[in-house]
């Protein structure tokens, strides 16, 4: 989270504002989102018409591009980890699973190097199943070989629960 908020934030992504740390904890500070989890609509409303669907995926897709750009896979996406605020934004949370995707040097080096070089991204060893069942896509599930975390996080938006809600 920190990484993420270093240059002031990532759109749709919940921010830390700040953190401060004891001996034994750390504690984050962090905006309260008023309306719930995204899950907590679904429920409520039952399957959403068209509009209202594009207009809650278009923001979890602009999250998805952000947490992208900074080479940042989310692993566990689902209506749980997406609150509300105010009925009106749509932020991704809970970046505990989150990892690093290694990139290829740009100069043809075996070196690793980060996304802004515009470099090719490396696949990701199996290191165990994470998520949740319904959202989790098949080569986490089978957590045999490589995988790429860009792809995970869109099978988990645009697969799992989404299309079982009634």
């Amino acid at each position: 989270m920190q990484f993420l908020c270093r240059d002031g934030g990532t759109p749709h992504v919940l921010p830390c504002w700040d953190l401060f740390k004891d001996e034994q904890y750390i504690y984050l500070t962090m905006p309260y989102c008023s309306s719930g989890e995204l899950f907590t609509h679904v429920e409520r409303h039952g399957r959403f018409e068209e509009g209202i669907g594009r207009f809650w995926f278009r923001q979890l897709l602009a999250a998805l591009f952000h947490l992208q750009k900074y080479g940042v896979s989310h692993r566990d996406i689902s209506l749980e980890n997406i609150l509300v605020d105010k009925n009106t934004e749509a932020l991704v949370i809970d970046l505990g699973m989150c990892i690093r995707l290694p990139y290829n040097s740009s100069d043809g080096s075996n070196e690793l190097c980060n996304s802004f070089d515009g470099s090719l991204r490396k696949m990701v060893y199996p290191a165990g199943q994470c998520g949740k069942p319904n959202y989790i896509s098949p080569e986490i599930l089978r957590n045999e070989e490589p995988f790429d975390g860009f792809a995970v996080d869109l099978w988990s938006a645009g697969i799992g629960e989404w299309m079982k809600h009634p």
